[in-house]
């Protein structure tokens, strides 16, 4: 299927693709999930966050097929005290990071 494209690929045939049932296209996914996972799990290590947020338009398309590979990445690089931070997917996937920031003047913020 991500042969037939005709732009190119992008991460959301790329997901579709996975969706459909294209074993290259899993792979694909499953890699990107793992690699974020060790990104993830080397965040973890070294500042111990509350929580991690993921949000983005490419996330909104493509946390659900990569989930699974980055649970693998953190479960497998992260220290036992880290290992079980949250991990959140954000509903804000194009706002969240503009919310935010605005939030930080919001004349009720503490």
């Amino acid at each position: 299927m991500l042969s037939d494209v005709p732009n190119g690929n992008t991460p959301f045939s790329v997901a579709q693709a996975s969706k459909d049932g294209d074993k290259i296209a899993q792979k694909v996914v499953d890699e990107i999930g793992h690699k974020l996972g060790i990104g993830i799990a080397n965040y973890l290590n070294i500042l111990d966050p509350g929580a991690v947020v993921l949000v983005g338009g490419v996330m909104s398309k493509l946390y659900t097929p990569v989930s699974h590979g980055i649970d693998r990445g953190i479960r497998e690089n992260a220290l036992s005290n880290v290992a079980h931070t949250p991990l959140i997917y954000s509903q804000y996937a194009d706002t969240g990071a503009a919310l935010g920031a605005a939030l930080l003047f919001h004349p009720q913020y503490p």
